[in-house]
């Protein structure tokens, strides 16, 4: 077989819930290529988790065959890792970006060698090529990515890993590692009844290896957290410094907004407040106008100074003065937040001036 270089892309995606990658081969109508093994590690440190897929496909046809390894990603997950086997032994990838992949894949081909690139394609799949696949013959991948788990209505962070294999496979394993957490993880769903977690300090273990097995039931862990505490998780590096990560969980209130009748608005016009999107800023303040419909609205305009922009009173939904008025701001300067007075007789404010922020509302 002959060695050949991989390249990988680096692309965060998003999807509802991962689906099962699938192998389709080219020119056979019947596959008769199978899923022999697959090995899956999660390992959870704090809230953030990293799964790793280890997929062996066997060619159990007559000739050598191409295959094509589509693979769907999770929401909010970003791809860490990817490998290939090149002469029985796992080539790792290198991250690059797409036009460097490009330049990497057709000097590879102009050189007759099969190059191994992970490319996103439509929607939020990862495609990669699979060739040889040698007549009896086994070759290996491996994909893994990383996520941010998210704090659910029950206070715990959760991870989901959905399974749905169409045959059964021949080797099966799965091993969960969860670090740094003072709780015992809670199995909501699990492939197998022999699936539990054990610990020792702060450290849960699950693992289960079978054989011809086909799992269709989830992974759904839920990771409780206690309100006002936080969590600490320290890992020595080999040259005596160290990483650490800190995890808080603060109790939250959540309740209903209510909107007085006199509003003051500041709207950055600093020049880099030129390039928010203001169209979009447009139409959110509009949204909430529509939900009071008669107010005051006072216009405070900043960058390197804080000056009066007027005061707006809006009847029945129409702020087309103040619309026009914010529509023909001149963005200048510099932005100088020591210069914020707010104003004593507004009953909210309403504040303008990130990039990625339309309005952070201030109480």
């Amino acid at each position: 077989m002959r060695s050949l270089p991989i390249v990988i892309l680096m692309l965060t995606c998003t999807l509802s819930y991962a689906q099962m990658p699938t192998l389709k081969i080219n020119g056979e109508k019947d596959n008769p290529v199978i899923l022999e093994q697959v090995d899956i590690t999660v390992a959870i440190t704090g809230n953030i988790a990293a799964t790793t897929m280890q997929l062996s496909f066997k060619n159990n046809g007559s000739r050598v065959l191409e295959g094509e390894l589509t693979f769907p990603m999770p929401e909010g997950v970003t791809v860490s890792r990817y490998a290939l086997d090149i002469n029985g032994n796992m080539r790792e990838a290198v991250p690059v970006s797409k036009a460097r992949a490009t330049e990497v894949f057709e000097s590879i081909q102009h050189r007759n060698i099969d190059p191994g690139i992970l490319e996103k394609v439509e929607g939020n799949n990862f495609r990669t090529r699979i060739f040889p696949l040698p007549v009896g013959g086994i070759r290996t991948i491996i994909i893994g990515y990383e996520e941010e788990l998210q704090i659910n209505k029950d206070h715990a962070l959760q991870y989901y890993l959905p399974f749905n294999y169409a045959q059964a496979i021949p080797k099966f394993s799965l091993k969960t590692s969860i670090w740094g957490t003072n709780e015992k993880p809670v199995l909501l769903e699990q492939p197998d009844g022999s699936f539990n977690f054990s610990g020792y300090e702060n450290i849960f273990t699950a693992t289960m290896e079978k054989q011809n097995y086909r799992p269709v039931k989830p992974l759904l862990i839920n990771l409780p957290k206690k309100l006002n505490t936080h969590e600490n998780i320290i890992q020595p590096n080999t040259d005596g410094s160290a990483y650490f990560l800190i995890n808080d969980f603060p109790a939250t209130e959540s309740r209903p907004r209510q909107w007085g009748n006199t509003i003051g608005l500041l709207w950055d016009v600093s020049l880099s407040g030129s390039k928010r999107d203001h169209q979009k800023e447009i139409e959110l303040l509009d949204q909430l106008i529509g939900q009071k419909n008669n107010l005051t609205i006072a216009l405070g305009l900043l960058n390197n100074t804080l000056s009066y922009g007027g005061t707006y009173k809006i009847t029945n939904g129409d702020w087309s003065a103040l619309r026009k008025k914010l529509e023909q701001l001149i963005y200048d300067g510099a932005t100088d937040y020591s210069v914020l007075k707010l104003p004593v007789f507004v009953d909210k404010v309403l504040f303008s001036a990130l990039d990625e922020i339309l309005f952070s509302l201030m109480a």
